[in-house]
């Protein structure tokens, strides 16, 4: 988690120099495209990875976080009117508060069923290989369920415009 945190603030740095100088639109697609690539590496790790693979790829895939989110939330904050700012910074956090409970949720149970899933179609004998192998394929289905909406995401993020902010509301 420490590479990952590390890198995560580092990103959100260079991120925000970045933002400013060429815009949200290229940040966006780059992170989305590293994270859909990092992701698919992802869906090849097994019980034989090791731990500094999976730091590596953790630590590339914040970069990708890194490069996506933040430039999203702050062109949604600059959509809001000043006097709203303070609401729209509150709704923000809430969504990403409400996002942060539900994403580890639906990935735990994607994982639980592709598991027991696997476990039913499977016809080894060894208890212990069948829980190792089952698990890895339910990690490998997360991982390819989290690619599809990194998909989804990419194609939305193709169509984000910069609104005009003359509307200001009293």
């Amino acid at each position: 988690m420490l590479p990952g945190g590390v890198t995560l603030a580092l990103t959100a740095m260079v991120g925000g120099r970045l933002f400013d100088k060429i815009g949200f639109k290229p940040l966006i697609l780059t992170g989305l495209i590293l994270l859909t690539f990092i992701l698919s590496l992802f869906t090849t790790i097994s019980s034989e990875t090791t731990t500094m693979t999976a730091a590596v790829l953790y630590a590339a895939f914040t970069i990708g976080v890194g490069l996506s989110i933040g430039p999203v939330m702050t062109l949604a904050l600059n959509q809001v009117p000043k006097p709203l700012h303070a609401h729209g910074s509150a709704i923000s956090n809430t969504i990403n508060q409400v996002s942060g409970a539900i994403g580890p949720a639906l990935y735990t149970s994607i994982m639980t069923m592709a598991s027991q899933h696997f476990i039913q179609q499977s016809n080894e004998t060894n208890k212990t290989l069948l829980q190792i192998k089952s698990m890895t394929s339910g990690v490998h289905t997360v991982y390819y369920v989290a690619i599809a909406f990194a998909i989804v995401s990419f194609l939305l993020a193709l169509t984000l415009k910069k609104k005009d902010q003359q509307l200001e509301t009293q």
